[in-house]
């Protein structure tokens, strides 16, 4: 990733996010978002009021191995947990003595000197029922921690959603910029949509498939066109609009052609393994969603 840093109070400079051969032109925040005393992890009352849980299963005895488990605050500070139990085994105290806080800089890129991404307004940030925030996949936290592999996805996404935020197209997901905290990207803020193709399709819930799969395809054909590849299209990464058109999701592994990958795409949605970013991959999923509509499989 690109030198980082965060820019003193009342820097204004116009700068510039580069993405492979691609520049967005952006604007840096100038509020100050430092914080004197980082809090304790918050006290849980309930295993709900975690914002996710998950069980590791161990495959060659189809036991659970342990229990993962996350919560963010209203500030972005990051609070992560493992217990060597079943989810439904897992009690309050086990859940509050296990909590501890995630480094910043292990999840969380911070603004760098040479680019800045544009700043999503606070009033967006608070409206979840019309905006979504993307963090870190804190869901494999306990995989890559020490590392700042969770840094650099959220970075190179942000970097990318830019790019392609330059000309929204009406079918693929509006970008807002990215939310600060303490001079880092602590998310990507984006339009909330209420339904996945697949859960669409999974519920019976018919849609125009000739009419959904030349937008998908317009949208596909957008982002070559900016010189990008998507490399993870499947009914998960594809919502479907108050229109019953289709809007394309999940940016995490779009990158230039031939640009080697952080994350690969679904098993079974590209036309190959590969390590590294290729407009086929997109093609190849669009003829398997065209087919897969004809006869959806669950």
């Amino acid at each position: 990733m690109a030198a980082c840093g965060v820019l003193p109070p009342g820097e204004t400079p116009p700068l510039r996010c580069s993405v492979g051969g691609l520049q967005a032109a952006i604007q840096p925040t100038t509020r100050n978002l430092s914080i004197a005393d980082p809090p304790s992890p918050p006290k849980i009352l309930s295993i709900k009021d975690l914002d996710d849980v998950s069980e590791d299963l161990d495959l060659d005895t189809g036991k659970i191995r342990f229990t993962t488990f996350y919560i963010v605050d209203e500030d972005a500070f990051a609070f992560f947990g493992t217990v060597s139990k079943p989810s439904k085994d897992i009690t309050v105290q086990d859940i509050n003595s296990a909590l501890a806080r995630i480094p910043d800089e292990q999840i969380y890129p911070s603004i760098p000197t040479d680019s800045t991404l544009t700043v999503a307004p606070g009033l967006i940030v608070d409206e979840v029922d019309k905006f979504y925030t993307k963090r870190p996949n804190f869901g494999i936290y306990d995989r890559v921690q020490d590392s700042d592999y969770l840094s650099e996805l959220l970075y190179r996404e942000a970097c990318i959603m830019e790019a392609v935020a330059k000309h929204p197209h009406p079918n693929i997901v509006g970008y807002h910029g990215v939310r600060v905290r303490r001079g880092r990207i602590t998310g990507i803020i984006l339009d909330r949509h209420k339904d996945t193709l697949l859960n669409r399709i999974r519920e019976g819930r018919a849609i125009n498939k000739g009419a959904f799969t030349q937008a998908l395809a317009s949208a596909v054909a957008y982002l070559h066109s900016i010189g990008l590849a998507h490399n993870d299209i499947n009914p998960e990464n594809v919502m479907v609009n108050e229109q019953d058109m289709p809007i394309l999701i999940d940016f995490g592994s779009c990158q230039p052609p031939r640009k080697r990958l952080l994350t690969s795409g679904t098993v079974g949605w590209t036309w190959d393994t590969f390590l590294h970013s290729d407009q086929r991959n997109d093609l190849f999923a669009l003829g398997k969603i065209a087919c897969w509509l004809k006869n959806p499989t669950f």
